[in-house]
């Protein structure tokens, strides 16, 4: 499954960012996950704060132009230019996702003019972003610009009333954990339980105990 994790960067930082170890995704990565695709429905998961904003918006045009059914999953966050990315096709977030979006940033040095050049840039790179958000929204370019300038967060249920993701992935049923201890996976118990059914009653009876001791403990559940 391709994904988008960790900052969003450049082509040429790739290698730097994997020889520290540090998650990053750059557009050349996303491509060949979905060149390896071969145009099959795939879905993208999205969990990343954002990053380079040329190389998200890169990356909506790769997703744009995959010519099978694509799906982006938010699974953690979509921040920055990690939502400018999510805006390329059908967008799902989890329950418990963010989305965010903010104005374009950046530094620059220099005279006054050089600040007033910088100042224009920024606003034409908002105007542009906008964009992608509004074919996704069908809001005006004034409400989105509105939006980005107040450094809007949004849970899943605002980002799917304000149209910019599709759907909220409900979660599975499932037995939740609080706990700071080990936790034995259920199936590992059953089978070990199914093991001891073979075994004689006083080992079976030992085995069982010892589990029953360390729930008492929390360490398992």
């Amino acid at each position: 499954m391709p994904k988008i994790k960790g900052t969003i960067i450049q082509n040429d930082y790739q290698f730097a960012y994997d020889y520290f170890g540090i998650e990053a995704t750059s557009p050349a990565r996303l491509e060949k996950e979905l060149g390896e695709a071969r145009g099959q429905p795939v879905t993208v998961e999205i969990n990343s704060p954002g990053g380079y904003l040329t190389a998200g918006v890169e990356m909506y045009d790769i997703m744009q132009r995959y010519e099978g059914d694509l799906t982006i999953d938010i699974v953690g966050q979509a921040g920055s230019a990690a939502s400018v990315a999510a805006m390329a096709r059908k967008c799902r977030m989890t329950v418990s996702g963010l989305l965010m979006i903010h104005n374009v940033s950046g530094g620059v040095s220099g005279d006054y003019h050089d600040m007033d050049k910088t100042s224009e840039a920024l606003q034409v790179a908002n105007k542009a972003v906008s964009n992608a958000y509004q074919a996704k929204t069908g809001k005006s370019t004034g409400e989105l610009l509105a939006l980005m300038d107040a450094e809007t967060w949004m849970d899943a249920e605002k980002a799917l009333e304000e149209g910019f993701i599709d759907e909220i992935i409900q979660p599975k049923a499932e037995r939740l954990f609080n706990s700071s201890g080990v936790i034995i996976p259920e199936a590992t118990i059953e089978k070990l339980k199914n093991t001891l059914k073979g075994q004689s009653n006083d080992r079976a009876d030992f085995f069982i105990s010892k589990l029953n001791f360390l729930k008492l403990k929390g360490q398992v559940n």
